[in-house]
């Protein structure tokens, strides 16, 4: 099996994967939705504070905003393509790794081509997106031809932040000790799971 049987498994995955997501499209503009209003409030925030003064240590509004959105699109847009190791617990708790492992293919491929696109992260690397152009169009600078090379290795080292800890998943092997630390929030929604025992 090589480099072209996976990129075909792969395209599979994605395709199968977006076609579910089609069948249920109000869920997906609800949640896409809620990502743009939680980052719209952040924004809101930041606003707000500078709305009280006009520089903080030297930046102004429109320079924080380029930052975020950089921060914000280049982080998001890898947690869309690379969230598998946020899955594995699921996985590991529900029993379903153990599906992983007698398949002919790799577990981490198989993780990562199960669920190829997280559709929570799209709204807020639009946001991300939108919040760059803002900041570039309120700042007025010129166009700068090294902004070609620029913004795109900006977003690419961002996507990239996701790769340590889906390489933890290949670390990991076939142990079943998986710890997952997590708050009360994840707890409360895991009630209805304790309540059948």
């Amino acid at each position: 099996m090589g480099a072209r049987y996976y990129a075909k498994l792969y395209a599979e995955y994605f395709r199968l994967h977006l076609k579910a997501l089609a069948q249920f499209r109000a869920d997906l503009a609800l949640v896409i939705a809620g990502a743009v209003v939680r980052d719209g409030a952040a924004l809101l925030f930041l606003g707000i504070i500078f709305g009280r003064i006009p520089a903080l240590a030297g930046w102004s509004l429109n320079e924080l905003l380029l930052a975020y959105g950089l921060l914000v699109a280049g982080g998001y847009l890898g947690s869309i393509f690379l969230n598998s190791a946020h899955i594995l617990s699921w996985y590991v708790q529900t029993g379903r790794y153990d599906v992983l492992l007698i398949r002919p293919v790799p577990p981490l491929f198989q993780l990562i081509g199960e669920q190829p696109i997280n559709i929570t992260f799209i709204g807020n690397f639009l946001v991300g997106v939108g919040t760059v152009g803002v900041a570039l169009a309120r700042l007025a600078l010129p166009f700068q031809g090294w902004w070609l090379l620029y913004f795109p290795a900006v977003l690419l080292s961002g996507a990239l932040q996701p790769i340590p800890k889906v390489a933890g998943v290949v670390n990991l092997g076939h142990g079943y000790a998986y710890r997952r630390d997590c708050g009360t929030h994840h707890a409360a929604g895991r009630v209805d799971d304790l309540a059948r025992g």
